[in-house]
């Protein structure tokens, strides 16, 4: 396997590093490193901050879900950096408790979305079953969304967010797609009419959900948790097996 690390002595650029801005939001200019690996055929990049002996990874549940693989880059760091720590952010990965993860959380999914029902107790399935049903039953449904549509979608999601949560992220469309990386957005919607987002990040057989708003209009029905529940079916039905949530507070 062939590993090196290449020092960035110039301000960041995303044609060097087109996934660090993905999940974590971390930027560092003044002192940016790249791993770089190539082992039978495959290849990959990943970047990292040093600060005080502690190193930093970025976005590696994204790019390194051969374990073997990770584990190879994870020996190299400590022989060849020699840090204090390792704070491995966004990752579902441990190397022999070397690094030190943000509260991250993920779900494995089963091979189906009863067995997945399954998991809650029998008021809280009937009352899943039950949001979901009323609002299919007023001709709200779910779906994926066309590339084509994104942009105009976030816009409107945009609006939801901050109502719901009062952010503002300051970007455009675009750009926010591009930072966060979202490749899918699943909606529910009744005559053209966005109730609820789902956005995500389906990569490499790993699937980050990325964000969710709702129309506060239509609060009473929950929409919120009726597409956190279609989105996870769907995932089921896609085949992925885990869903990355992200960091937060326990």
């Amino acid at each position: 396997m062939n590993i090196y690390i290449k020092e960035l002595k110039t301000e960041y650029t995303p044609e060097l590093l087109p996934f660090t801005f993905n999940q974590t939001g971390m930027m560092y200019d003044d002192s940016n490193y790249i791993l770089f690996w190539e082992d039978k055929g495959v290849c990959g990049k990943l970047g990292f901050h040093v600060e005080n002996k502690i190193i930093f990874l970025q976005t590696c549940l994204v790019n390194f879900y051969d374990k073997i693989i990770f584990k190879k880059i994870i020996k190299y760091i400590l022989k060849t950096l020699r840090p204090k720590a390792i704070k491995c952010h966004y990752s579902l990965y441990n190397f022999f408790n070397n690094l030190y993860s943000d509260h991250n959380y993920s779900i494995e999914l089963p091979s189906s979305f009863d067995e997945l029902l399954l998991r809650e107790d029998r008021k809280k399935r009937y009352n899943l079953k039950r949001e979901r049903r009323i609002l299919f039953d007023m001709g709200i449904s779910f779906r994926e969304l066309s590339a084509s549509e994104f942009e105009d979608a976030v816009k409107i999601f945009f609006a939801q967010k901050r109502i719901t949560h009062n952010r503002d992220w300051n970007l455009e469309p675009s750009e926010f797609l591009k930072w966060l990386n979202i490749t899918n957005i699943y909606v529910l919607e009744k005559d053209n009419d966005f109730i609820a987002f789902a956005l995500s990040d389906e990569h490499f057989k790993k699937v980050i959900f990325e964000q969710t708003a709702y129309d506060t209009r239509w609060k009473k029905y929950s929409p919120g948790s009726v597409i956190y529940l279609c989105f996870l079916e769907k995932m089921i039905e896609k085949g992925y097996s885990e869903v990355f949530l992200g960091g937060g507070a326990t």
